[in-house]
């Protein structure tokens, strides 16, 4: 899944340079760079890595020598969205006039998908088997497509407002969208109809994230607000405060309650002075409390497994945690990060900082190494 913190930008050069070894935790990736990263997502199998920076066009780059691959788009194309499908085969970009999807191997567009007329694609999402893609415009309809083939796209009438979000259940049998309208709904694929309604916020529902066993929904909305829900029925389990303040809130960002917990067991909660609360979500019993921040978060990450979490906060600090044992992990910050994900194994957080710099940290073992950002290599089409 995606802090922006995250993301790489545009970035000009004009060959590889030849590595060297810097003491500390950090591996330095010097970039020569127009454009501020925003986005950084490593594929499944960490032969692939994915940069973006805001008004840029996505890179898919090869970490082993970093050197890029493809440019996903045209140069100053406005894309919202960029992320690797869950095996990382798909790699999806989304902009306001379309969803492309690119076979990540080969770097090569397949296939386009457009929102219906006079509406603007603002959320997709790509199912567990990788066989569907769910969508959501700004109108509040909701789509349903073949990833990567060209097919009729089934749309309807989802929401009576900005669709801003789309999960997908593990089985890929159900999505989930969070919307403007102050409702999330569940989705059954097969039939396109609607298996749930999760009413119950005083503001628009900004994210929606299912449970490991599809069991249960978190939603968070603009009310600083969020919900636990039982996907089944629809009902409402508890619901807790979840600050997220104005910065959490803007494009791109991930400020959403979520499941933690390498089982998947525990659901975050954030107040406003920066500390975070872990509760059981069958009990709802306290297990841990994560505090560290002197200010309200702005930002938050989890690793694939949900062991471990990326916090940054108003205070701006960057922290890396165990979210099974509450550990903070050592980060020593080397200037104003813009963008953080981890690694699929979660061994790794990727950085990258505000003079386009990218630095890969090893939570664990503290191992470095140091690169330099390559000239492109076209791959065969």
């Amino acid at each position: 899944s995606v802090l922006l913190l995250l993301g790489l930008v545009h970035a000009d050069v004009s060959g590889p340079v030849a590595s060297r070894q810097t003491p500390g935790r950090l591996q330095l990736v010097p970039i020569v760079s127009d454009e501020r990263l925003e986005y950084i997502e490593e594929s499944p199998d960490s032969k692939r890595l994915l940069t973006h920076g805001r008004g840029y066009a996505p890179k898919l780059w090869d970490p082993s020598t970093m050197q890029i691959l493809r440019v996903l788009g045209a140069r100053g194309q406005n894309i919202r969205y960029v992320t690797f499908s869950p095996n990382g085969k798909w790699i999806l970009t989304l902009a306001e006039g379309g969803v492309d999807f690119w076979d990540s191997r080969r770097a090569r567009l397949e296939a386009t998908v457009r929102p219906p007329q006079d509406e603007v694609l603002v959320s997709a999402a790509i199912s567990p088997d990788e066989r569907w893609c769910a969508l959501g415009t700004n109108s509040g309809s909701v789509g349903l497509a073949p990833v990567g083939q060209p097919g009729e796209v089934a749309w309807w009438p989802g929401h009576r407002g900005e669709v801003w979000d789309i999960e997908w259940f593990n089985k890929s049998d159900r999505f989930a969208t969070a919307s403007a309208d102050r409702t999330a709904r569940v989705w059954t694929r097969a039939t396109r109809t609607q298996a749930a309604e999760l009413k119950g916020h005083k503001d628009a529902v900004r994210w929606v994230k299912i449970s490991k066993d599809d069991e249960h929904v978190l939603t968070t909305g603009l009310d600083n607000m969020a919900g636990l829900w039982d996907a089944s029925t629809g009902k409402l389990i508890v619901e807790k405060p979840h600050v997220i303040g104005p910065k959490g809130s803007m494009p791109n960002t991930l400020m959403a309650a979520m499941f933690v917990g390498a089982r998947g067991e525990g659901a975050l909660f954030a107040d406003a002075s920066g500390a975070m609360e872990i509760i059981d979500r069958h009990t709802l019993k306290p297990l841990r409390t994560l505090a560290g921040h002197t200010a309200a978060i702005r930002e938050i990450r989890s690793s694939r497994d949900g062991g471990r979490i990326a916090t940054y906060g108003d205070d701006e600090q960057l922290k890396l945690w165990s979210a099974d044992t509450g550990k903070e992990y050592p980060f020593q910050r080397q200037g104003l990060p813009t963008a953080g994900e981890f690694s699929p194994g979660g061994d790794v957080f990727w950085v990258g900082y505000e003079d386009g710099s990218l630095r890969r940290h090893e939570l664990e073992t503290g191992k470095i190494r140091t690169e330099t950002l390559g000239a492109s290599i076209p791959l065969s089409r």
